[in-house]
C-alpha cells in the first residue's frame, strides 16, 4: 500500500516498526504535515495488528482494510486463516475507524 502511495504521488507517513512492542501507545505521535509540510486529511491502515490509540484516530478521518470476509476472519492473520481453513472464496473489507 505504501508503494502504490508513492507511485500516486500521495504522502505518507509510516507509524515507526517499533511502535507495536517498543514504543508507548499514549507517545505515538500524529503528525499533522508530512515532511513536504502538506497536511494530511486521511489516515488508512493497512495489515496492521495493533490496537491504535484513540488520540490517533480522533486526529484524522481513518479507514482499516481488511483482507478477509468480516466477521469470518477477524484478527491479526486473516490471509494466513484463510489458507488454513481451505477456503475457496475470500475477499477485503472497508470499515471507518
Amino acid at each position: 500500500m505504501h508503494r502504490l502511495s508513492l507511485d500516486l504521488g500521495l504522502k505518507t507517513h509510516l507509524v515507526p516498526p517499533q511502535a507495536g512492542f517498543d514504543l508507548n501507545q499514549a507517545d505515538w505521535t500524529v503528525p499533522s504535515h508530512n515532511d513536504a509540510g502538506d497536511p494530511f486529511d486521511l489516515g488508512v491502515v493497512v495489515d496492521f495488528g495493533y490496537r491504535i490509540p484513540t488520540h490517533v484516530t480522533d486526529a484524522y478521518d481513518c479507514i482499516n482494510v481488511h483482507p478477509s470476509l468480516l466477521p469470518r476472519h477477524r484478527g491479526a492473520s486473516p490471509l494466513q486463516t484463510s489458507i488454513l481453513s481451505g477456503d475457496q472464496e475470500t475477499g477485503y473489507n472497508n470499515t471507518t475507524i
